[in-house]
């Protein structure tokens, strides 16, 4: 049924665009006899679409074109987010839904809603998502009053927002910082006013969205391109190779068990606070910065926690 609705809107969409259709070209797409295609056509003039056959060729009764439909910003929204939540576990009907929100209005879901997520959870952060999304669609610079989540310190920013993305149930702002004079990520739920500033252009350079947030690490985007090695014990080898953790990731196996891993991200942020969670089973091998950095918080936490006293029952 779903190859047959498939044929159906194609031949439509042939038709529409003014194109010759015959039955030969349409057996060749669709891989199907005539017969088939002949079956299909009496479906669509059942269906009360005028389609004529003139010269050898089907095409729609002079005058006749198919209108798009107007989606409004909301269900465009909608759609795009029931597109995301898709992908990681059937990307077909994902890209399904694109090419239905396509052929409904004749624009790209993708190019139109500038979102990226694997993991897209709205919660909190909906009071900013869609006039931030607007904001991002109709290249609208922002002032924003915005709290860093590391270190609580308020700032008023001027912005241009680039795009969405969604990181560990947490939603997150890419945009070029006109205070910085660079690209920054800003957390959706740190956000606390925003205040359009309707100008006519973007300063911002061109950003490959996706290319973006796969050289980065998690939530950590920025930095110079970095080569980072760790050696992760035999205990949780077998629990590492579960996933992939970044789409850089190389992995060699060690004679007693473990493993080597090696990314190439930008910057070391990410990875460094993404390895925590596999002390003590795992050592940072390069690059020495990284190691360094690390020994030195790891002896500050063994300090601080070395003062607290033995808790008696």
């Amino acid at each position: 049924m779903s190859e047959k609705l498939d044929s159906l809107l194609e031949i439509l969409s042939r038709l529409n665009s003014g194109q010759q259709v015959t039955t030969s070209d349409m057996m060749e797409s669709f891989n199907v006899c005539s017969r088939t295609i002949r079956r299909y056509i009496h479906s669509l003039c059942d269906a009360g679409f005028p389609i004529l056959f003139v010269d050898g060729a089907y095409r729609f009764a002079d005058g006749y074109q198919l209108h798009k439909a107007s989606l409004t910003d909301d269900e465009m929204l909608s759609l795009a987010l029931a597109q995301i939540a898709l992908k990681p576990s059937n990307n077909r009907l994902a890209k399904g839904i694109d090419q239905l929100k396509d052929r409904i209005t004749g624009n790209n879901l993708s190019a139109y809603t500038q979102l990226s997520t694997n993991d897209p959870v709205i919660g909190n952060d909906y009071e900013w998502f869609k006039p931030l999304h607007d904001a991002i669609r109709t290249r609208t610079p922002l002032i924003i009053d915005y709290t860093s989540s590391g270190s609580s310190l308020f700032s008023t920013r001027t912005i241009e927002p680039l795009y969405l993305f969604c990181s560990s149930e947490a939603w997150y702002l890419r945009a070029w910082c006109r205070t910085d004079e660079a690209n920054r990520t800003f957390a959706v739920d740190c956000i606390k006013t925003i205040t359009l500033k309707p100008e006519s252009r973007f300063y911002s350079p061109p950003v490959d969205t996706e290319q973006e947030l796969s050289d980065g690490f998690g939530t950590y985007l920025d930095g110079e391109p970095t080569k980072i090695s760790i050696r992760f014990d035999q205990e949780v080898a077998s629990r590492f190779r579960r996933r992939k953790w970044h789409k850089s990731q190389e992995v060699q196996a060690g004679e007693d068990g473990s493993i080597v891993v090696t990314f190439r991200v930008n910057g070391t942020e990410g990875v460094k606070r993404w390895l925590y969670q596999w002390l003590p089973h795992a050592e940072v091998l390069e690059p020495p910065k990284l190691r360094t950095q690390i020994a030195r918080e790891l002896r500050q936490a063994t300090k601080r926690h070395g003062q607290l006293k033995e808790c008696t029952p």
